[in-house]
């Protein structure tokens, strides 16, 4: 079974529809897919660019788009999806991104994340605020105080500070990436192409 590893970060709105679409792959093709969360932010502002502020017709296509490929895709976006909020020294998506390497731990973590996506794109509740974490947790049985403990420890900043470092040193500069081997697939329009690669005879 070939491994492709679905980096992205929680406040990006095209990895929502990855994150909804990989299950399908998984059935219906030989490979299985490692989430890797990681903070975007970090990055593009070291390239000295994020997409979508002050590009109102930019940010209007995005929507636009959004809603064609989730229908597409049998998905129901409701745009335009409020973006998560920023404040001093909390930005609410870094928060998600921590409480995505905490549940990827555990056998709930894929689910988790997904709930998440659906809950921000398709129910208006931002990444990283209370009203998404907890319904995300939903019926997955688990003590939101504890996760957020655990997710506000150090030992989860250094996990998620590692990850955006191998994403950086890997070339990534959007989410979602998909990489296969050492071939970087940006953007959820490259996840077809990227399960296609993967069954290549010459990939490892």
């Amino acid at each position: 079974m070939k491994i492709i590893d679905f980096w992205f970060s929680s406040g990006s709105a095209y990895a929502y529809l990855s994150a909804l679409r990989i299950d399908h792959f998984e059935k219906s093709s030989n490979v299985a897919f490692r989430f890797r969360p990681f903070y975007l932010v970090d990055i593009m502002l070291e390239n000295g660019h994020v997409p979508f502020v002050n590009e109102p017709s930019k940010q209007s296509y995005m929507w636009r788009d959004l809603l064609r490929r989730g229908k597409l895709h049998g998905l129901s976006p409701v745009v335009p999806a409020p973006f998560p909020k920023q404040t001093k020294n909390n930005e609410t998506t870094y928060l998600a991104n921590r409480i995505a390497c905490v549940a990827l731990k555990r056998d709930w973590g894929r689910q988790y994340v997904q709930n998440t996506f659906r809950n921000w794109v398709e129910r208006g509740y931002p990444p990283g605020e209370m009203a998404n974490i907890e319904t995300s947790m939903k019926g997955l049985c688990k003590d939101v105080r504890m996760v957020l403990t655990e997710a506000g420890t150090q030992a989860c900043e250094n996990t998620l500070q590692n990850e955006t470092s191998l994403a950086r040193r890997l070339g990534i500069f959007g989410s979602p990436t998909f990489v296969v081997g050492d071939e970087l697939f940006w953007g959820d329009d490259r996840l077809e192409d990227a399960v296609r690669w993967s069954m290549e005879p010459w990939v490892k």
